[in-house]
Parts: C-alpha cells; sequence; structure tokens
C-alpha cells in the first residue's frame, strides 16, 4: 500500500503562488523605478494670446532748445538841455553866445527898416532848429549887423523884403531855407563869409545878391531855382567890381528867370556849378 505524503508545501520545497504573485510584483516594482517611473504629466496651462496695442508714429527728437542771453540793458539816452539862450519871439542879440530858436515866429504890419532878429555881437550862433520865420513883404527876417564871425543855420525865413541881410564879416550861412522874399540872401559890404547848403527859391528878385564892396565870400553847394520868374531877377546877382575874389563852387543854379547875372566887368570864379545862362558872368556852367 502506498504511503501517503503528509509534508507541508515548503518541506516540499515547492513555493506557494502568493510568493510567485509577490515575486513577480517586486519585479515590476523595480523596473518601474529602474525606469524613472510613470511620466508625470503637468496640467497645460493656456497662456492668455497678448493684446495688439495700435503701432504709435515713432517721437520726433525736439531740438534742445538754445538759451538767448538776456541783453544787458542799457541806459536811456537822453538829449542834453540846449546850453544857451532860448529864442521865442523877435528881438535883439546883443552877447555872444548860442541861441536856439523853438517855435514858429510871425510878423506883420512892419516897414522896410523892421528885423525880426537882429544880431548885434560877435560869436553869435543862432540855430531856428528849422522853424520858420514869416513876413508879411517888409523887413528882415535876420539881420547880421555887428556880428562879424556868427553862425545862422537851419532857419527858415519868407515873406519879407530879404530873407537875410548881412552887412558884417567872416559869418557862415548854412543849411537855411530862403523863399517867397524879394532877395533871399543880400550881401552887402560884407566880406570873408561862407554862404553854404542853402535853398533859396521862389524869390521875387533874386535868391543871392552880392552887392557893392562884397569879397572873398565863398558860394558853395547851394540851391537857387525858381527865383526872379515874376520880373527881370534871377539865381544869383553879382555886382561887386571887375576883380573876380568871390568863389562859386558846386552851386546848381537852375530854372530862375537868368540863372547867373553879372554886371558889365563883373566875374565868377569857381567851377562844377550847373546854369543854362551864365550872362556876362564869364564862366562855365555845367547843364542842369
Amino acid at each position: 500500500m502506498k504511503q501517503k505524503n503528509n509534508k507541508t508545501p515548503v518541506e516540499r520545497n515547492e513555493i506557494p503562488l502568493v510568493w510567485i504573485l509577490a515575486i513577480i510584483l517586486l519585479v515590476i516594482a523595480i523596473a518601474v523605478v529602474l525606469a524613472g517611473g510613470p511620466e508625470r504629466v503637468f496640467p497645460v496651462i493656456s497662456t492668455p494670446t497678448p493684446t495688439l496695442l495700435p503701432m504709435l508714429p515713432a517721437a520726433t527728437a525736439v531740438p534742445t532748445p538754445v538759451s538767448t542771453p538776456t541783453p544787458t540793458p542799457q541806459p536811456a539816452v537822453s538829449t542834453p538841455p540846449f546850453a544857451g539862450t532860448i529864442v521865442r519871439e523877435c528881438g535883439v542879440i546883443a552877447r555872444s553866445g548860442n541861441y536856439q530858436l523853438v517855435t514858429d515866429l510871425y510878423v506883420s504890419e512892419v516897414g522896410n527898416d523892421f528885423s525880426c532878429i537882429t544880431v548885434d555881437a560877435p560869436g553869435v550862433v543862432f540855430d531856428c532848429g528849422h522853424h520858420s520865420i514869416t513876413g508879411s513883404g517888409k523887413g528882415n527876417a535876420i539881420l547880421l549887423r555887428k556880428s562879424n564871425n556868427a553862425v545862422v543855420k537851419n532857419c527858415v525865413a519868407k515873406g519879407f523884403k530879404y530873407g537875410i541881410n548881412v552887412g558884417s564879416q567872416s559869418n557862415v550861412i548854412e543849411d537855411n531855407e530862403f523863399s517867397e522874399n524879394n532877395e533871399g540872401i543880400w550881401l552887402w559890404s560884407s566880406s570873408g563869409n561862407v554862404i553854404r547848403n542853402n535853398l533859396a527859391k521862389d524869390n521875387y528878385d533874386y535868391g543871392l545878391m552880392v552887392g557893392g564892396g562884397s569879397f572873398n565870400n565863398v558860394v558853395l553847394g547851394n540851391e537857387l531855382t525858381t527865383n526872379g520868374l515874376g520880373g527881370a531877377g534871377g539865381g544869383i546877382y553879382e555886382n561887386t567890381e571887375s576883380r573876380p575874389n568871390n568863389t562859386y563852387s558846386s552851386n546848381s543854379v537852375c530854372g530862375n528867370g537868368h540863372d547867373l547875372v553879372c554886371d558889365a566887368g563883373n566875374m565868377i570864379d569857381g567851377g562844377a556849378n550847373h546854369c543854362s545862362s551864365p550872362d556876362s558872368c564869364n564862366v562855365a556852367c555845367l547843364p542842369c
């Protein structure tokens, strides 16, 4: 009779099924560990699409302003007060010095011996400041009587018998206007004067009359026009003597009744004068 085997599986060297499964699971676990484990999946985080901003034009470079230096304030230039005597009316100047006319003067109802301004002292400077002295057909606007070395300038004399009556020596008559008088400028027994840059126009007789005894005068750069149109007058009348001691240069003597008039034997010295009718003055004229 066959004997029955009562040994356990261990005793019989048999591996139980549970162990086999455990070994398989262990092997699988080891394999997973060696392989790095199952891949970890991270959740997908959606990135929002950025909003496109409108493109702005490139900024224009602004030039750096250049600072202008502040100018240094300059002191106001003031006209110094006139250092002389102010003249506001007709009268006699009896002392040397500077005299300034500050207003227009009007004269009426006077005789031929009247003078609005009489210069009766040497070394006087009389400046009209372009003011006018207006008469009614008689007398003198300005009389130089005892006035050697005087200066008369910037005057407008009109409507008198004589715009300026010169009976003294070595005076300067400059930058004046003589109009609508019988004679604009009259020299009598008067020598060594300078008559320059004056305008004599629309005078009934002559713009400039150089009478007897007047020598060594210089007449320079004057304009004499439309004088003597109503009679026998003209621009310049020379009535001294045969010696040409008065010098006339660079004058414009045009458009007068007669431009240059010389008494018989009188001559005019000088040159560069413009005139159209030298009438016996023995001088060559440039055309007007």
